[in-house]
């Protein structure tokens, strides 16, 4: 099987009214997906358009996707897994697949950013400052071995979540529409759907990693090993492991 045969089956496994309400916006899908995987630089969507050779005036219509209300991101995560355990050569120990969580920060620039916030560096590297202003993610990836190289061990992507100074967001929810007109409620309403789709939790950052972690070895339909640092071995994250540990089970029986 080539690349090109391998990702073409991959991308028609979101061809579903489950990830895209319309064929036009899986369309746009494809678009930005191909675009990001062979792009040369990191410049945003200028960036995909350049390496994929559309013409510029369609800037605007790619920018739209990724604020359209004709997806929510829990199908495509779902989708996602779905694609990987049919397609990925998923590593097992004892029967169970590993599955990798961690934070990772990125700084930024601007102060005034919605999720920008003051963060401490934990790291002792001396080339990093104590503090940062930037965004904390929560990443999950799973462990697979390449097909006839069992030795050799890579890590796939499953979920990159933004997972700090977003809680207060949480108000725009009950903000009211009725004085706006019509692009205005509609910029309103694709807010909305994009606080939704983070999935905000007031939880700490620890419990919604393995919360997150839970769910991913649900949607694969396996027995899972989380594999964290030391810093996710709290009590409340254990106590999280036993619930949805006990709900999946409740779910097979």
């Amino acid at each position: 099987m080539t690349i090109w045969v391998l990702i073409t089956e991959a991308m028609v496994a979101f061809n579903s009214p489950l990830c895209f309400h319309r064929t036009a916006t899986f369309t746009w899908f494809v678009i930005a997906t191909l675009g990001i995987m062979v792009r040369s630089d990191d410049y945003g969507i200028a960036s995909c358009i350049r390496s994929i050779g559309i013409a510029g005036q369609h800037y605007g219509a790619l920018d739209n996707f990724f604020h359209s209300l004709a997806f929510e991101l829990t199908p495509i995560r779902a989708c996602w897994h779905g694609v990987v355990s049919r397609f990925a050569n998923l590593h097992t120990l004892n029967g169970a697949i590993t599955l990798l969580i961690d934070h990772t920060k990125k700084a930024k620039e601007g102060r005034r950013m919605p999720g920008v916030r003051k963060l401490f560096q934990e790291s002792e590297t001396q080339s990093k400052p104590e503090y940062i202003h930037g965004y904390m993610y929560g990443g999950l990836s799973v462990v697979a071995s390449k097909f006839g190289n069992p030795s050799s061990i890579v890590a796939i992507p499953l979920i990159l979540q933004l997972q700090n100074g977003i809680s207060y967001m949480l108000h725009w929810l009950d903000m009211c529409c009725d004085k706006l007109n019509d692009a205005e409620k509609a910029s309103a309403n694709r807010m909305k759907r994009a606080i939704k789709d983070l999935e905000i939790s007031t939880e700490s950052n620890i419990v919604q990693m393995v919360s997150i972690a839970c769910r991913s070895a649900q949607w694969l339909k396996r027995d899972a090993n989380i594999v964290a640092d030391r810093a996710f071995l709290t009590l409340k994250a254990l106590n999280t492991v036993d619930v949805n540990k006990e709900a999946f089970q409740n779910k097979l029986y």
